[in-house]
């Protein structure tokens, strides 16, 4: 109820894009393309101190595996469901995974996993768009709110925002993505003034909270009769997201999977060990599936 619009999308500084010789009008729409953004993109100084990256895939709703908020971005990137919600079925040990797990995993291997690590560390250079604001990193996937809440944050930086299409493999280079998110008004079983709680939960759907949330922060309630009234050219780069509804190719319905969090943790776990050479992509695949198999069945779900 609180706020839901479309989650995928290729954010990026023009100006940086520009100082390190790009065309910011003609943004790499594959992971491929991107990949050659983040070399020119990313900055070591004369000690070899890591300066700028251009992407981390695993940043925002690159990292993502939920129900709620998009669905788990990497299979919808290269075209595959990794969970069968009728036959209950996990399906990550497959070629698709085997190539983004190495080929995401070469956005980390040009900076170096350590710096990308020591860049996370330092206060205001975290992911979901800190080190976008501090310019530290030029290139981002999120959703709709990025532009609002870029612009809000770091207005000298949100002025340089610009969005296109989430990457996807050159293999299916054309298909363009999109997720739907949704943030919650909960109402506890034993609450004990639950039609007060009733009463926030419709004022937070007026149009008189709506604007206040948007204005302050850029996030949209998902309903279409505010949607209309917006004047998406306010946040640069919003645009895109409203123009690209029509457009898209791939909509992600969200697995409903009952150990998405142990998932998304595994993925974690995972993917930094193929790029720091722990494991092939390979091997991290199979494990991957081994993985959330026994603990499906451990939990009694399959």
């Amino acid at each position: 109820m609180l706020e839901g619009f479309l989650t995928y999308g290729l954010n990026y500084n023009a100006r940086l894009v520009e100082e390190a010789g790009l065309d910011p009008d003609n943004p790499p729409l594959t992971w491929e393309g991107c990949l050659d953004w983040h070399r020119a993109l990313t900055k070591f100084d004369g000690a070899g101190n890591l300066l700028q990256i251009g992407l981390d895939p695993y940043d925002a709703m690159g990292s993502y595996f939920g129900a709620d908020h998009g669905g788990a971005f990497f299979p919808l990137s290269w075209g595959f469901k990794w969970f069968d919600n009728d036959a209950r079925t996990f399906n990550l040990n497959n070629e698709n995974t085997v190539e983004a797990l190495d080929l995401m995993g070469e956005f980390y291997r040009i900076a170096g996993p350590d710096n990308i690590g020591g860049m996370r560390q330092v206060e205001g250079q975290g992911t979901w768009g800190g080190s976008f604001n501090t310019e530290a990193q030029a290139m981002i996937i999120e959703g709709y709110w990025h532009p609002g809440e870029t612009m809000t944050e770091k207005p000298e930086v949100g002025v340089h925002n610009r969005a296109t299409w989430a990457p996807v493999p050159e293999g299916r280079k054309g298909a363009k993505l999109a997720g739907t998110s949704l943030h919650y008004v909960i109402f506890p079983k034993d609450g004990k003034n639950s039609e007060g709680m009733f009463k926030v939960a419709e004022f937070l759907c007026t149009d008189a909270a709506a604007e206040i949330v948007f204005n302050a922060h850029g996030w949209l309630p998902p309903r279409p009769s505010f949607l209309e009234k917006v004047d998406p050219s306010v946040y640069p780069g919003l645009d895109f997201y409203f123009d690209a509804v029509p457009q898209v190719t791939d909509w992600v319905v969200p697995a409903r999977c009952e150990i998405m969090g142990f998932v998304d943790t595994q993925f974690g776990v995972l993917r930094e060990a193929v790029y720091r050479g722990e494991m092939t992509a390979v091997e991290a695949a199979e494990e991957f599936q081994r993985r959330c198999e026994e603990e499906y069945q451990a939990a009694g779900f399959a």
